[in-house]
């Protein structure tokens, strides 16, 4: 019976911490969870088969403590070692998810950037790891969104990116690779 009880403690009381105390005017104390969420506006566009567009709004909630946020949601229950690129595509598919954009877009922008290496440096060292993110934007953004993220840090960049990404897109950050991902060529001649 004790360790019942002891369980039982154990299990509610640190509940309270978690929660706001409210008083109901009949002077019953009652304890409610504070939110821990961001809402943000996202605008989506579709084609229907007519050609006419369709544009649908929704109300997206965003955990406010991000830091490797993707931890409460990849199912990381594995029969056999994975790989850096396994566990690269599963974090890139739940941010995806987690900031509402488009899964393949990321991967071909990681594979445009850097063949998804977190090890890649580019631009005479000035762009690191798999999206190539330079200290300037990093620090820009990281102070946008009121993050300390390490642009060293593979999981990091694909934070940062997916939030960027749906923020305002990757035309402005990554011209070049939005480019060939949208046009399938280096001519710069066919972008139109």
């Amino acid at each position: 019976m004790k360790r019942i009880l002891l369980f039982v403690f154990l299990l509610i009381v640190p509940l309270f911490g978690l929660a706001k105390e409210y008083i109901t005017p009949s002077g019953i104390k009652i304890f409610i969870e504070e939110p821990q969420v961001e809402w943000k506006l996202s605008t989506k566009e579709y084609t229907l088969p007519s050609g006419l567009r369709y544009v649908v709004e929704e109300l997206v909630a965003i955990p406010r403590s991000l830091k490797y946020a993707a931890n409460n949601f990849i199912p990381i229950a594995k029969a056999a070692e994975m790989t850096l690129k396994d566990e690269i595509l599963i974090w890139i598919k739940s941010f995806s998810q987690l900031f509402i954009v488009n899964e393949k877009l990321m991967v071909e922008l990681g594979i445009c950037e850097s063949n998804l290496n977190p090890n890649a440096i580019g631009d005479k060292g000035l762009s690191i790891n798999i999206y190539q993110w330079q200290e300037k934007s990093w620090n820009f953004y990281n102070k946008k969104y009121g993050w300390n993220l390490d642009r060293t840090k593979w999981q990091d960049q694909v934070q940062m990116t997916a939030r960027v990404a749906s923020d305002i897109g990757i035309k402005k950050d990554w011209y070049n690779c939005s480019q060939f991902i949208k046009y399938h060529t280096w001519d710069k001649s066919q972008w139109k």
